[in-house]
Order: C-alpha cells, then structure tokens, then sequence
C-alpha cells in the first residue's frame, strides 16, 4: 500500500512535464485538465519498453 502523494508534489511534477514539452494544460473555470502532449506520448512509450527490459527478468 502507497501514500497518497501531497499536492505539493503532484502540482510541481506536473510543471516540470509541462515545460519540458511532455504535457499540455486546457484550463476550464477552476478546473485543469492535462494531456500527454507527441513528445510525451513518444517518452512513455519508451519508458515502457524500458521498463519491461528491467524488469521483465525479476517478474517471472
């Protein structure tokens, strides 16, 4: 069982992805709504595919 991660983390991490390209933000009244921009649609996929690589081994 994790923590539930604070504001003060989720809100900075969200930023950081943003200004790096891999996230765009449609605001609506009070509401904030992101999405994986191509450039962060292309950096999960591979994060996944590295993900797997590590630990594919250890899950089995």
């Amino acid at each position: 069982r994790g923590e539930k991660p604070s504001p003060g983390t989720i809100y900075p991490a969200l930023k950081s992805l943003k200004d790096l390209g891999f996230l765009s933000e449609d605001k609506e009244g009070k509401t904030i709504t992101y999405k994986l921009t191509s450039k962060g649609e292309k950096a999960l996929e591979i994060a996944k595919k590295r993900f797997t690589r590590t630990f594919l081994g250890v899950i089995k």
